[in-house]
């Protein structure tokens, strides 16, 4: 029986820049950093990112994949923090049906809404 999602493995093109945008922009906790592999915590649930595959086709657009979620304490100081570094909002803060919520990309275009 299945227990609890523990980790979300993300694969990238380029380690290192993602690596810089998880630890230094989104300030997540490293668990661990090494040339393949590079782990952080958040809340409980481990996020890993991983090179992709040369081979490896991946479509990013929102629309077929997923949107990651991370809650927020303070939806506008941590809009602003991540605007103030250049990060690239795709929704700007808005109201939704249970709270206010905002969604973003990484350097791979993968999305993420943060929610406060």
């Amino acid at each position: 029986m299945l227990k609890r999602l523990e980790r979300i493995i993300l694969y990238v093109t380029d380690l290192e820049k993602s690596t810089a945008f998880y630890r230094d922009v989104l300030q997540l906790a490293v668990r661990v950093e090494s040339a393949t592999r590079s782990e952080f915590e958040v809340g409980g649930l481990i996020l890993v990112l991983e090179p992709q595959f040369e081979d490896q086709e991946i479509d990013r657009n929102k629309r077929s994949g997923i949107v990651l979620g991370f809650q927020v304490q303070n939806m506008d100081f941590f809009y602003n923090l991540l605007k103030s570094k250049g990060v690239v909002f795709t929704e700007e803060p808005m109201e939704g049906e249970m709270e206010r919520r905002a969604e973003f990309v990484d350097p791979d275009g993968y999305v993420f809404a943060m929610m406060g």
